[in-house]
């Protein structure tokens, strides 16, 4: 969609984003290394009126919780994580004019800290969203929206995450980002995938404390090794050579280096999967379980109860599955396209959330009112 800038005042607009599911190389994108990520077709919508005023009144009925803050200048944080108002503060820093306020409202299927990257996609529907209300020419550059989200999310809080959720949602569809210095290699994948079930397990997660203890340790680790390791060697970086440095780590940093150089394996053979448009079920499915069993056991971000619904996921035909997102409880996702309403029932038969779901398309106008 295109829209010239002179255009009479916008009258309503409404924006939805997906969320995503890591498909391969969960907790590898802030270690700089490549990674396999869809989106899928559980969305938040932001939809608004234009006011008179510069004031922005949010209502978020799915929690219970509503929103209030102007436009004057840099927007003072409320909260830890406050997102709405840090996202008007970058795309201030970006040259973008808020020249008004809105009234919005916000739906959202996305499991709330599941896994299944919530708030990212609250941020790249919100920037996607102040973009196109206000005219600005970048409004409908998906990697510039990602690199924003990113910076608003991530950087404006320092905290510890990579930019894969931002590119994954932003884009749309099954994507290898190479999540480096610059994510300048993206390959969009043309895998015809079919149906995966998520399952929420219902068990809050504390995405931060695991990911701090992941990515923390691991630079650790690396910097132990320096000069014979950094995050560039870390690419190339064999899963032998953990062995001629033995007596410089302990055994649980030795197993945290092993998984990290598995995880990037395991992406690499992702990407000779899903480069073909038809995929062979078993073999993805196969290389899924891989993946969760290394979280599980080398990384420990997996729960006794995930573990008990990828089971029985795959009692009911899924050909593999993990763990999704940081981990430590939230959802774990199963790859089921000829069995979906089997695993789903089984997944609610265990007191838990089910959503079939499918790759779906990436941030986007879904209506817009002039």
């Amino acid at each position: 969609m295109r829209r010239n800038v002179k255009t009479a005042p916008m009258k309503f607009l409404s924006v939805s984003a997906p969320g995503r599911i890591c498909l391969f190389g969960e907790h590898s994108d802030y270690m700089k290394l490549p990674v396999i990520a869809s989106a899928i077709n559980l969305r938040i919508r932001i939809s608004g009126t234009p006011r008179n005023d510069k004031r922005f009144n949010i209502n978020l009925p799915d929690i219970n919780d509503y929103e209030v803050f102007e436009v004057e200048g840099k927007v003072p944080y409320q909260k830890e994580r406050d997102y709405w108002r840090s996202v008007v503060n970058v795309l201030q820093n970006k040259a973008i004019k808020i020249t008004h306020g809105f009234d919005c409202e916000v739906h959202s299927e996305i499991p709330m800290r599941g896994g299944c990257s919530s708030s990212s996609a609250l941020v790249v529907a919100w920037t996607k969203f102040l973009l196109t209300a206000f005219n600005d020419p970048r409004f409908n550059d998906l990697e510039q929206i990602a690199l924003f989200s990113y910076e608003a999310e991530v950087l404006e809080f320092g905290e510890p995450g990579g930019w894969m959720d931002h590119f994954a949602i932003a884009l749309g569809g099954v994507n290898y980002i190479d999540c480096g210095v610059n994510p300048s290699i993206i390959k969009r994948l043309p895998s015809r995938l079919g149906k995966f079930v998520i399952g929420d397990s219902l068990q809050p997660k504390d995405t931060l404390t695991l990911l701090k203890k992941l990515r923390y340790g691991r630079l650790d680790v690396i910097k132990k090794l320096e000069p014979d390791l950094n995050l560039e060697k870390l690419r190339f970086f064999k899963e032998q050579d953990v062995k001629r440095f033995s007596n410089k780590l302990s055994p649980e940093e030795g197993l945290l280096l092993k998984g990290t150089i598995k995880n990037r394996d395991y992406v690499n053979e992702g990407l000779k999967i899903l480069s073909k448009k038809e995929v062979d079920p078993k073999i993805f499915g196969q290389f899924l379980d891989m993946q969760h069993q290394l979280l599980r056991d080398m990384f420990k971000t997996s729960t006794p109860v995930i573990n008990r619904m990828l089971n029985l996921a795959k009692q009911k035909g899924a050909h593999g599955g993990k763990i999704s997102g940081s981990g430590g409880g939230g959802c774990m996702f199963a790859y089921a396209p000829e069995s979906f309403m089997d695993v789903a029932n089984i997944i609610v038969s265990e007191g838990k959330k089910a959503f079939v779901v499918d790759v779906a398309s990436g941030v986007r106008v879904d209506e817009i009112l002039l």
